[in-house]
């Protein structure tokens, strides 16, 4: 979940939050997808992952 945060992938997003992934995952330095989303300047998939509860 993390790559398609960063990748800018919404809908992979989306999928891999119906199939049960955690999308407030922290990394091992502690970042969540959403940190990477914003870091990488994907709109849409901020507001993907807010919506999803992030």
């Amino acid at each position: 979940i993390h790559h398609a945060a960063r990748a800018g992938w919404p809908s992979t997003i989306e999928y891999l939050s119906s199939e049960g992934a955690n999308i407030n995952a922290a990394s091992t330095s502690g970042k969540t997808p959403l940190h990477d989303a914003v870091i990488a300047g994907h709109t849409a998939t901020v507001k993907t992952l807010l919506r999803l509860g992030a």
